[in-house]
């Protein structure tokens, strides 16, 4: 690590990096990461024998101190998510926490992803809308995964579902087809374990999910 630790050595270290079947991780050029919640998914397209965990990304020791703790590492299979009840309830009993993180979860996330969207001038509006409406819900939700784990089973690849924005999407996909092997079943432990709290940005050594979903669509 010493040998990197100059910029330009770590910008030509990175130059060759791609994603997919090429990304640093899954190649095993580097040993840990950040990154969004399909990582998991193109560790099991691209190498799936290969051995990882997840835990939540490192927060500055500020934060740690003056913060309650949002996720149980008591758990043997994986680090898991405490909902957003159990959190407050543990928090409101840390009054002696001070500074100016106190009051937050201990670790924190991001969002981002896609959406659907309706151009300006499109001749059937309330249709294109209807069609989005559709495409968020559960039924179109467990259309794309089982379409998406027999295409997977023909390649001999293993099936983890992607996060949706809809909370309901979520529960519908993963209550029918959640991973089978365990240590991919065990990294969407922490990632999904209760949508309602910020579903946690982990590492792989390293994967990261994304913020609260939205339970309006």
């Amino acid at each position: 690590m010493t040998s990197l630790a100059e910029p330009g050595k770590v910008d030509q270290f990175q130059a060759g990096f791609q994603g997919g079947a090429l990304d640093p991780f899954v190649t095993g050029k580097v040993a840990m990461k950040i990154d969004v919640e399909n990582s998991v998914n193109i560790i099991a397209r691209f190498n799936p024998d290969l051995n990882f965990g997840v835990a939540p990304a490192p927060v500055p020791d500020e934060r740690a101190k003056s913060t309650t703790q949002n996720v149980n590492f008591d758990n043997p299979r994986a680090p898991v998510a405490l909902s957003w009840a159990e959190w407050k309830k543990l928090d409101a009993a840390n009054k002696d926490k001070k500074g100016r993180f106190a009051g937050q979860p201990r670790y924190i996330t991001w969002s981002g992803g896609f959406s659907w969207a309706i151009p300006v001038g499109a001749k059937n509006v309330e249709l294109a809308w209807e069609f989005i409406k559709f495409m968020n819900s559960p039924e179109a939700g467990l259309i794309g995964a089982k379409a998406q784990k027999e295409y997977n089973r023909k390649k001999g690849r293993p099936f983890v579902p992607l996060m949706h924005a809809n909370q309901r999407v979520n529960e519908a996909v993963f209550a029918k087809y959640a991973p089978e092997e365990p240590k991919f079943k065990n990294a969407m432990i922490l990632l999904f374990d209760d949508a309602l709290f910020q579903i946690q940005a982990c590492y792989i050594c390293g994967t990261a999910a994304m913020g609260r979903t939205c339970p309006r669509i």
